[in-house]
């Protein structure tokens, strides 16, 4: 379900490239519909302080961040400007964008404006997106073996006319 188009600019999370199947790399952000109804930097603290499975840090340019304590990498969820925005998502850190935005009533926002209903939801998304991209490449894997096939046999017809053609 898309969201306002005023909204959706303000999603502006970072993204960084893939480090394992487990991960995603699309923007993916917690806002409230109503942009005068921002997410204050004092509920993200709160329910971080309350939330068991996320650990509060100091963040750089006045930014509350928080990481979830089982996770290894360094995947971020950060407050700024009323939205609040991930870097390096990864299945945890999804289960508490979910909790979160319950809490603070708010939706999780995905590209495009598309908006999660629940965290089955998003699973269900991301799963169909993965078996598109292998399929994708299973396709252009097969369409490079019958160029190598062409290729070869219009080497091996030019290397047979050459030998017939001097003797």
């Amino acid at each position: 379900m898309p969201i306002q188009p005023a909204l959706a600019t303000r999603l502006t999370p970072r993204a960084r490239p893939l480090r394992s199947a487990k991960e995603m790399s699309y923007p993916i952000a917690i806002v409230r519909q109503n942009p005068k109804a921002d997410i204050t930097q004092k509920e993200w603290k709160d329910f971080v302080r309350d939330n068991p499975n996320l650990q509060l840090l100091d963040g750089k340019n006045k930014r509350a961040m928080a990481r979830h304590i089982e996770e290894k990498r360094n995947n971020y969820l950060f407050e700024t400007d009323g939205v609040i925005s991930c870097d390096g998502l990864s299945f945890p850190i999804m289960r508490e964008m979910f909790v979160c935005a319950e809490k603070l009533k708010a939706e999780v926002v995905g590209p495009k404006g598309y908006v999660f209903r629940s965290f089955s939801d998003w699973e269900k998304r991301t799963k169909e997106k993965r078996k598109k991209s292998a399929e994708r490449i299973a396709t252009n894997r097969k369409k490079d073996r019958i160029r190598i096939l062409w290729l070869f046999t219009a080497c091996c017809a030019v290397v047979i006319i050459l030998l017939l053609l001097n003797p």
